[in-house]
């Protein structure tokens, strides 16, 4: 009797359904998908509901001559992990909606530890390693889908699913909220991840015979449509979690389970409308490297033509004629003339021209792949300043504007949350301070991307300031107008510089306090001396009536 854990036959035979329904309206984007790997990214899919079967090392590179746009994605996906997630510089940080209560010392260090924790547990775990690939997927296909599940060793641990794997649909808030992956795994790992008993007849005799063959698994990870009012296990939970093994006499249930926050994530580079799945720029680019690869045959075929053109020859030459190179060929004065092109009047083609329309095809794709973006201060630019050069460059990434917030709000957001709530279950942080008790925490990112787009910022700034320097040197007045020290921390947090070099607003009006007093006590100072200097002169004074001191003495008197 097949396992059921508490769901009935028409409960799975639903799922079933939904997931081949769900396939039938991926159909079209699968056709995309697979050209799309076919001719850029070779590794990245897989098509169960095709037949496809897991990789067995098989060439997949067949139809790509010329590898631009693998090498731009390359660089693509790169210069996002480097630019979004890098894991050699501090990308996010914990912050309170209260921007005053983020100024107390308190509050301040417990998230600073908090960050510092969850960045080691990232950092031990795979994520920059997937999160790498989740990016080229995403230039490549227009969407990444991952898993972020427990682990025993690494607190945490991420899994990337091919494309052609999973089906997904969007929730009311236009973001996918429902997966259905249809994978493969051997039965030994399935007997490990499951346990042997629950595999179904079939799969318990292979694992004694052939352990490492392949058996079809669904996992129905969706919004959980019922949850049990009052308890404390996975039924209460939001999100439900299926798995059921496909290919069985009846879809075999594994494992019913769920999850206390949104663990499987698919993030998409843009999205049109109501579409659940996205589009990324070597959907863009696609016709551009078809037509590439087609454009490198005919250059090719041209040099062949130039180097070893069709030749005429007389017939009594036939097996005499040596091709090889620095080879002899001995023939008759009179039939030596014999031997000519087929075509003498005709160029072979025109390779340089060619390769010219090559190179300007390239280059249209790695402009679309933002490569130029990503490489600019490695290209050069005569003439201008390092400064110059960042300033252009964010200008640029000013197109990747909205693919870098639905970044943060598809992929990082959920991430970052799954993770502080993993470890707060596990006791990995430490206890809040008062203040913080019940309050929500949001994510600031501060990683090189995310400050160039909030870098231009200080353009305004900056147009600001000499706006008012001008104005000043007519009017002195406009300067009271200016608040340079909230202007001086509005362009440091633009620029992402540490807060800490900063003075706090406490320690602003400390100091200014001491000036004030520094200031009254000169000026105190200063009036002592005077008074004490007319003291002197009134002193050596003579107080006659002609004398406006007599004149005083004797109005004193009067």
């Amino acid at each position: 009797m097949p396992y059921s854990l508490g769901l009935d036959r028409r409960e799975v035979d639903l799922m079933v359904e939904r997931a081949t329904h769900l396939e039938d309206q991926r159909d079209e984007w699968d056709r995309l998908h697979e050209e799309v790997r076919d001719f850029i990214l070779p590794y990245g899919g897989i098509f169960p509901g095709r037949g496809e079967q897991p990789d067995r090392g098989l060439d997949k590179t067949g139809k790509i001559i010329n590898s631009a746009a693998t090498q731009g994605l390359d660089i693509l996906a790169a210069g996002m992990q480097g630019g979004l997630t890098s894991p050699a510089r501090q990308w996010f940080k914990l912050m309170t909606p209260d921007p005053e209560l983020n100024k107390f010392r308190l509050v301040k260090a417990w998230l600073s530890d908090v960050e510092r924790r969850m960045d080691y547990v990232l950092g031990r775990s795979n994520f920059y390693d997937i999160i790498h690939n989740g990016y080229r997927f995403q230039g490549g296909f227009g969407n990444c889908c991952l898993a972020e599940e427990e682990d025993a060793e690494s607190v945490v641990r991420f899994t990337l699913f091919p494309v052609g794997q999973y089906s997904v649909a969007s929730g009311g808030n236009g973001r996918v909220d429902t997966i259905y992956r249809r994978f493969f795994m051997t039965v030994h790992a399935a007997a490990q991840r499951f346990g042997l008993e629950r595999l179904s007849v079939r799969a318990q005799s292979l694992y004694e015979r052939q352990p490492f063959e392949y058996i079809e698994i669904l996992h129905v990870y969706e919004p959980r449509a019922i949850r049990a009012v009052g308890k404390r296990d996975y039924t209460a939970w939001p999100w439900s979690s299926v798995y059921l093994e496909y290919g069985a006499e009846w879809p075999n249930v594994l494992e019913v389970s769920g999850y206390q926050e949104q663990a499987l994530f698919c993030a998409r580079w843009d999205a049109v409308g109501d579409d659940a799945y996205g589009r990324g720029p070597c959907h863009t680019v696609l016709p551009d490297v078809k037509m590439l690869q087609s454009m490198e045959v005919s250059a090719l075929k041209a040099q062949h033509l130039q180097v070893q053109p069709p030749m005429l020859a007389p017939t009594q030459l036939r097996g005499r004629i040596k091709q090889t190179p620095g080879a002899w060929s001995f023939v008759d004065e009179t039939q030596a003339s014999g031997v000519k092109p087929l075509y003498p009047n005709m160029v072979a083609g025109d390779v340089q021209g060619a390769e010219a329309r090559i190179q300007r095809v390239v280059d249209q794709i790695m402009r679309a792949l933002h490569v130029d973006v990503f490489l600019m201060i490695d290209q050069g630019h005569a003439g201008m300043t390092a400064t110059e050069v960042l300033e252009k460059k964010a200008e640029k990434l000013l197109i990747l504007g909205p693919v870098i917030e639905r970044q943060f709000h598809e992929l990082l957001d959920p991430i970052i949350d799954r993770t502080f709530a993993i470890m707060a279950r596990r006791g990995m942080l430490p206890p809040a301070p008062q203040e913080l008790q019940g309050m929500p925490l949001k994510v600031d990112y501060v990683s090189l991307l995310a400050q160039a787009q909030k870098q231009l910022a200080t353009k305004g700034l900056d147009a600001v300031l000499d706006h008012a320097t001008r104005v000043a040197q007519v009017d002195p007045s406009v300067a009271d107008g200016f608040d340079g020290v909230r202007s001086l921390q509005d362009y440091a947090e633009a620029l992402g510089v540490d807060p800490k070099v900063l003075r706090s607003p406490e320690e602003v009006e400390r100091i200014r306090q001491q000036r004030q007093a520094e200031a009254a006590e000169r000026q105190k100072a200063e009036q002592l001396a005077a008074m004490a200097e007319g003291a002197h002169k009134l002193g050596n004074a003579k107080a006659t009536p002609d004398t406006a001191l007599g004149q005083v003495v004797e109005a004193m008197e009067r």
